[in-house]
């Protein structure tokens, strides 16, 4: 990269304008959402990945970041940070919650993600905690933002709009959807503050999440 990734920069990728446009929304999106996308500084810049349980029975098996659904009464943010401990075993005082990126919908429309960034201390030390996950991936962000890890795409639409959905193929897994979205933006206002311009994307004309959903 052509400076460290500092917190100070990561706050300014946070802050900064919206990369693009978030996706075409589903009618009906009601249900609220939250997650935090953790990053590392130390030893080498970083994010943490979820895989989801097999046994669950929403989103089997997909990658995604430590979140879930409000409390009544709970905020967002709240709710993420609660999420992150939950899963991971984060707590408050081993996480600086910088912001949120641009809330997305997931396939099924069912719910709209708020995803915060949250930056882990030193003396953090993420760990599965939670019976809905299986494993955690520490994804650096110096290949990916270089270029030398590539980012994938596969053109789908909504409501006879196409867009160019990214996805992620992190070793025997592939992270896509809403997560994915999310991801991507993350990367791409890092670059952004890095003066980096990230390739285009590779297309791709089969389906990331294969037969899963339509589209």
């Amino acid at each position: 990269m052509s400076e460290p990734l500092t917190r100070e920069l990561l706050v300014r990728a946070v802050e900064g304008p919206a990369i693009f446009p978030a996706p075409p929304r589903f009618p009906g999106v009601s249900a609220a959402a939250a997650v935090v996308v953790p990053v590392r500084i130390y030893p080498q810049p970083s994010a943490l990945v979820v895989v989801r349980a097999a046994t669950l029975a929403d989103h089997a098996g997909e990658l995604g970041f430590p979140g879930g659904k409000p409390h009544v009464g709970e905020p967002l943010r709240a709710a993420a940070s609660r999420e992150l401990e939950e899963e991971l075993a984060v707590v408050a005082d081993e996480v600086d919650v910088l912001g949120e990126l641009t809330p997305i919908p997931v396939v099924t429309g069912k719910y709209l993600i708020t995803p915060f960034v949250g930056l882990l201390s030193q003396r953090a030390s993420p760990r599965i905690a939670s019976p809905e996950l299986a494993e955690v991936i520490d994804v650096p962000l110096e290949p990916l933002l270089s270029g030398r890890q590539r980012i994938f795409g596969f053109y789908t639409d909504h409501g006879g709009v196409p867009f160019l959905l990214p996805h992620f193929r992190l070793g025997e897994h592939v992270l896509f959807g809403a997560s994915a979205v999310i991801f991507f933006e993350l990367v791409a206002r890092l670059a952004r503050e890095l003066s980096m311009t990230l390739p285009e994307l590779v297309v791709e004309d089969e389906r990331p999440w294969g037969t899963r959903y339509p589209g």
